[in-house]
């Protein structure tokens, strides 16, 4: 999946295909995962169109955001924190396999470092860039 300013999220069909196969049943909360990931570089661009950091820190901001929207979710019962994140450690073992996406993104602690500090905070402010870089 990925986010661009200009034509909003994309969920390539082969990345779906991957997300059911691997996760079958739990497939609808990984990519509410993916999804938030995805929205959490919505908002970067919408705070910050012209922002100029590493990727793996705006990488590591999307997680955060994720984190902070899934703690607000689960603030309302809409969302069970433990089924959230152990879906998206399962989603990020799997991507693990990829050097790409490790490189840009993180490994998986990396990534969940970041989505765990959005998720116990609930604030948007506690992603702020250069307070979540893993170098």
């Amino acid at each position: 999946a990925f986010y661009s300013p200009r034509s909003g999220i994309h969920f390539p069909t082969r990345y779906l295909d991957a997300v059911h196969t691997a996760h079958g049943p739990r497939a609808h909360v990984v990519l509410t995962f993916t999804m938030d990931h995805e929205i959490g570089h919505h908002v970067q661009f919408l705070l910050h169109p012209r922002i100029d950091v590493p990727v793996n820190e705006l990488e590591a901001q999307a997680d955060c955001y994720a984190g902070v929207w899934a703690r607000q979710e689960a603030d309302t019962g809409r969302l069970v924190t433990g089924e959230f994140r152990s879906a998206a450690a399962a989603e990020l073992g799997r991507l693990s396999s990829y050097p790409n996406e490790v490189a840009t993104h993180g490994n998986p602690d990396q990534r969940l470092a970041s989505l765990d500090k959005g998720l116990h905070s609930g604030e948007p402010a506690a992603c702020d860039v250069g307070q979540l870089t893993w170098r």
